[in-house]
């Protein structure tokens, strides 16, 4: 797949489209100034994107590697939240009432899905946004993450130094404010199952 590059520039937007992906991090963000209100806890989520390649050289050293896009979630399963409508469409079915009380997002590590890229233009800036997270259909070959998979929390912190500078820097300067505590409850690993139709 061709990347246009102009003058003077060092990022690549993800070209538009529908892609297949496969996601290989989550990182638990904390509590994050809100700028439409109070304070929410927010998560990352970083997809991979295995037909589009990142390849770079250095001196003798050469890399190829998936393009990748790391996505902000408020850390919420509302109806209306983003959260809710990325896993839902990526399941393929709606949360139960008793799916509500708890999921644990730690489960879609792994799992393959199809993403669809579009574009916003801002002068001569493009940025890449995801638009849509669904299941992947048909017999279209399900990617492995490329990539080290993280899953870090506050309490599961040994990654710390796999994570970007600018995600660490996003923790350190996280809200430090009482939260009631959450209504969601985690699921067990047990109850997560690889080989039933709906991955997690």
């Amino acid at each position: 797949m061709t990347l246009l590059a102009k003058e003077k520039s060092d990022y690549f937007p993800i070209p538009e489209g529908t892609h297949r992906a496969v996601s290989s991090a989550v990182v638990d963000l904390g509590i994050q100034e809100n700028p439409y209100g109070k304070p929410k806890p927010q998560l990352l989520i970083r997809y991979e994107f295995p037909d589009i390649r990142d390849e770079r050289e250095a001196g003798d050293q050469k890399t190829d590697e998936p393009r990748i896009k790391w996505q902000f979630y408020s850390n919420s399963l509302h109806k209306e939240s983003n959260l809710r409508r990325d896993l839902e469409g990526w399941r393929d079915k709606g949360f139960t009432k008793e799916e509500l009380k708890g999921f644990d997002v730690m489960n879609i590590l792994g799992h393959a899905c199809q993403v669809t890229i579009i574009h916003d233009h801002s002068g001569d800036r493009i940025k890449d946004r995801i638009r849509t997270v669904t299941r992947l259909m048909g017999d279209a070959d399900k990617p492995k993450p490329e990539l080290e998979i993280i899953r870090y929390t506050k309490d599961e912190n040994e990654q710390w130094d796999l994570l970007p500078d600018w995600v660490q820097e996003k923790i350190r300067n996280q809200v430090e404010v009482e939260m009631p505590p959450p209504k969601q409850k985690l699921l067990d690993d047990d109850e997560f199952q690889d080989d039933i139709e709906i991955p997690f």
